[in-house]
């Protein structure tokens, strides 16, 4: 019984051992849509999706130069990246994108299953422009919470379902607003 505990032991460690020398190797090198990227394992394990790809539970295609190869758009990859290594603090110029470009983001953040990372986004995409007859004291004083409705691509805008405010007595004045995107 006890030989059987210690050959199983050992099978184990064998088994763990791809997983082993993969990290030690150093980085894993990307080719996200012909984008090349490096991380370290462990930043790429913080996603499950990646947790996946690095167990070598699955055949990985790989390019002429070894890289793991996933057929994506490697365009705002960086961005998942510096996710994965930083959080919410990597996003730093996500603002700046075009609504469509958010949109291709918080795609992204879904294939790989990143849920953190799409509401973060989702979060950016949104701003609110009053009209010139709201008065400006009671604009600047009322906020509205909204939530994204459908997306029309011809006009890169958003239909956005406001639930609620933060000055309820404005309600009514409030409901002119007009909403766009950032």
């Amino acid at each position: 019984a006890e030989l059987n505990a210690k050959e199983a032991r050992v099978l184990s460690l064998l088994d763990a051992m791809p997983q082993v020398v993969e990290a030690a190797k150093g980085p894993v090198h990307l080719n996200i849509g012909g984008a090349y990227f490096s991380a370290a394992a462990s930043t790429l394990r913080k996603s499950e999706w990646f947790e996946i790809l690095l167990s070598r539970q699955f055949e990985v295609e790989k390019d002429e130069s070894g890289a793991n190869f996933i057929d994506r758009d490697g365009q705002h990859f960086r961005y998942i990246l510096n996710f994965l290594r930083m959080g919410e603090a990597g996003l730093a110029g996500v603002q700046e994108l075009s609504p469509g470009s958010k949109l291709q983001l918080m795609a992204e953040a879904d294939f790989y299953q990143l849920t953190e990372l799409k509401q973060c986004v989702e979060k950016r995409m949104v701003a609110i422009q009053f009209p010139p007859d709201v008065a400006h004291a009671s604009a600047s004083n009322l906020f509205a919470v909204a939530r994204l409705g459908a997306y029309f691509p011809a006009s890169d805008q958003w239909q956005m379902l406001v639930t609620g405010f933060t000055n309820p007595r404005e309600w009514m004045q409030a409901r002119r607003l007009r909403l766009r995107t950032m």
